[in-house]
């Protein structure tokens, strides 16, 4: 008998020796590879054994596929290790993808535990790696970091919060264990793996992306959390080792040809929070012998289950009110359809054309359908359901429930398809405490603790808010109590990058529990609120300047975006100010300790590129800073840098015909620093440094009175957090 051999990828924080070892090898190659200062910070050594070091303070520099500083050295590499002090490895650093099989070398690679990043193609096309050792502080993994790369599992740590696109498409993977540190699983994360035959899909997943899981064709069963609210396009194309797949109670979308082509699928069950049910969803899973479409699906998309041969029984709801063009042509075992509604629903039906097999289908209608109780687990998102049984053929199905709430007694009342009316009560429950924190030295977080709920309680909350007159509501879902922390036990609410100018926006939590169709507590709160409870309470002086320098910056926001275009609209930004204003004790605070000069300092030129380069500031719940620049060459050609630890995002192209590119999450204490973008082509190179300070130098006596108080405002709150938080 044949054993299989897995190599386990660990994820620890691990701290590296110097990498001497005792059969001390030869140097035979050496270099910098930093990428902040001159390059400097970082060192690299290659020995006559194959093993590449990295070692040093901070940050890698960016690379293009073959611009590596050992790119010629790499035949003699067997081996990595970046040791401790490395907080990033940058794009391209020990891609192989444009090298020959016979020519690709890694077998092993051993990353610190200070690093916190993996840049773009970082191990792109290793396909002999099988042994991998990762720190337990990595929060990015970039665009195709390891696709292509050879190694049989993976366990993500909980610090990871972003998997770039295509990640690990096309690798060796076999098991995958996501972190519940994830919001989204990204497109092509996963296609093209086609030894992969088991994922953990985390509650913290809310959306599957474009071709996640594509040609996955080991992949036989797949559990769908409730959190996720989408799953995308061909997100499961060509997975035709799927027997099984579970899809939870949050998700509303299931996008076009999601589930196509997965010909060994058995039996899909649609629940009901499903509303679109997209073009081709189930195209040609000619294993497929029975389908149940719950009550929330109004239209079946045109070829949803065409070519589904093996087919033989449809559910469906009398919510239903559109089937698609072809969405069950050549069905042709289609032999029953279980049809809880009446005959009139049926005959109201819209049935596009080329669903023959449909339409020829022994129907179960109307009487023989009896009442069997109502459901009231989804009652928390404000919906109750009755449920039914098909005498014929033992089938179940639910139709949606009217209701109406008098005081702490809810009631449901449903016509079944025999036209009876049937009716239940439920009483409601209604106590509850919360409590309220601020994340102030990054992004303004506003974090609501809800407490004191009963063990059976089963929350579902939303979050209300209105912007420019119009109200939003997002739907959180059901939320893990906290078994740790501050708060343990109570349910976390974050609303996350609330904007310097949304500071006195209410924002309102709803929480639903089964069995109410409204919501039994609204908590209406607001970072204001928090700010000037907490400027009243605390007896730390320097905090006491926090929370006031914060509380005039959002004041200042709201006077100046008050007279600011919403981009998205063209409307005007909210404004509330109130009692905002005039905080701090000290408005005069002197923030030219550094002498911060108002210019950006540029050096080096590129072919092609207008030496015209000008820089801005974006205020929002943290800050970035943005570069508009005009450039004639190749855009994908140019490689754009940052120093201090900051990512630069991808160049968008303005109708002005420049360039922008920013670095974004500058944290309060950081506002003083000067950040340098290294722009490099065809071997020239250019940079521009600037800082917060910088634009707020410049604009300290602009005539518009509104900016110049904004920018006063910014910088006296973030000398403050330098002095807390440094």
């Amino acid at each position: 008998m044949k054993k299989v051999f897995a190599v386990l990828i660990v994820f620890a924080a691990i701290v590296f020796s110097s990498g001497t070892r005792a059969d001390a090898a030869d140097i035979i190659a050496s270099g910098y590879c930093g990428g902040e200062g001159d390059g400097t910070n970082l060192a690299w050594t290659v020995d006559s054994d194959g093993v590449l070091v990295v070692k040093g303070s901070g940050s890698m520099a960016e690379y293009s596929s073959t611009g590596a500083p050992w790119f010629l050295s790499w035949y003699d590499v067997k081996s990595v290790i970046v040791e401790d002090g490395v907080t990033s490895i940058g794009n391209y650093a020990f891609s192989e993808g444009f090298r020959l099989p016979e020519k690709k070398r890694l077998l092993s690679a051993q990353i610190a535990g200070s690093v916190t990043s993996i840049g773009d193609f970082a191990f792109y096309g290793c396909t002999k790696l099988t042994s991998l050792t990762i720190g337990s502080k990595i929060t990015t993994i970039g665009r195709y970091a390891f696709a292509n790369c050879g190694f049989p599992s993976i366990e993500l740590p909980r610090t990871v919060t972003s998997i770039g696109d295509s990640a690990f498409q096309s690798s060796g993977l076999k098991s995958v264990v996501l972190p519940d540190s994830i919001t989204r699983i990204s497109n092509y994360m996963f296609s093209g793996c086609g030894m992969l035959t088991g994922i953990t899909i985390p509650d913290s997943v809310t959306s599957i992306g474009l071709y996640a899981f594509e040609n996955c064709t080991s992949l036989t069963d797949v559990v769908i959390p409730d959190s996720v609210r989408s799953i995308a396009n061909s997100a499961f194309y060509g997975c035709t080792g799927l027997t099984s797949v579970t899809i939870g109670k949050g998700v509303a979308k299931i996008d076009n040809n999601a589930f196509s082509h997965c010909s060994a699928l058995k039996t899909v069950s649609i629940p009901d929070n499903v509303t679109t049910l997209g073009i081709g969803a189930f195209y040609w899973c000619t294993g497929l012998k029975s389908v149940d479409i719950g009550a929330g699906v109004k239209i079946i998309g045109g070829n949803a289950f065409d070519r589904c041969t093996d087919l033989q029984i449809v559910a469906l709801r009398n919510t239903v009110t559109g089937i698609g063009r072809n969405a069950f042509r050549e069905c042709g075992s289609l032999a029953e359809v279980c049809y809880c509604g009446s005959e009139s629903n049926w005959d109201a039906l819209s049935i596009g054309e080329g669903n023959d097999a449909l339409n020829a289908a022994d129907k179960h209608i109307g009487g023989d359908w009896a009442f069997t109780g109502f459901d009231w687990s989804m009652s928390g998102k404000g919906k109750v359901y009755a449920d039914f049984r098909c005498g014929k053929c033992g089938r179940t199905g639910k139709l949606p429930a009217g209701v109406a709430a008098s005081g702490t007694t809810l009631t449901a009342v449903v016509t079944g398809p025999d036209g009876e009316v049937y009716n239940d009560s439920k009483q409601l429950p209604t106590s509850m405490t919360y409590s309220a924190t601020v994340t102030m030295n990054e992004n303004f977080n506003l974090n609501l603790y809800v407490k004191d709920l009963p063990a059976d309680f089963a929350p579902w909350f939303t979050v209300k808010w209105t912007f420019d007159g119009e109200s939003f509501e997002q739907d959180l879902g059901e939320l893990t109590p906290q078994t740790g922390g501050q708060y343990p036990g109570s349910y976390k609410v974050m609303l996350a990058n609330v904007f310097s100018y949304e500071m006195t926006k209410p924002f309102v939590i709803k929480i639903y529990r089964e069995g109410t169709e409204g919501p039994v507590k609204e908590i209406s709160y607001s970072v204001q609120q928090y700010f000037e409870n907490q400027y009243n309470k605390t007896s730390d002086a320097l905090f006491k300047e926090i929370y006031g320098a914060a509380l005039d910056y959002g004041a200042a926001a709201q006077l100046y975006f008050s007279s600011q275009p919403d981009p998205s609209t063209g409307a005007a930004y909210d404004t509330d100010v109130g009692s905002l204003a005039n905080k701090t004790t000290n408005p005069a605070f002197d923030i030219y300790a550094d002498k911060p000069s108002n210019k950006a300092a540029k050096s080096g030129s590129i072919t092609g590129m207008d030496d015209r380069m000008t820089a801005t500031l974006i205020f929002g719940s943290e800050t970035s800073i943005k570069i508009y620049f005009k450039y004639s060459g190749d855009i994908n050609g140019l490689t754009i840098t940052a120093d201090n630890g900051k990512v630069v995002t991808a160049p968008e192209l303005g109708s002005d015909g420049r360039y922008s590119v920013k670095i974004e999450g500058i944290r309060s204490f950081e506002l003083y620093k000067n950040f340098t973008f290294t722009f490099t082509a065809g071997g020239e190179t250019r940079t521009v440094t600037y800082s917060a300070y910088t634009y707020a130098a410049n604009k300290w006596n602009s005539d518009d009175a509104d900016l110049a108080r904004l920018v006063k405002a910014l910088v006296a709150y973030g000398e403050l957090a330098r002095q807390k938080w440094q």
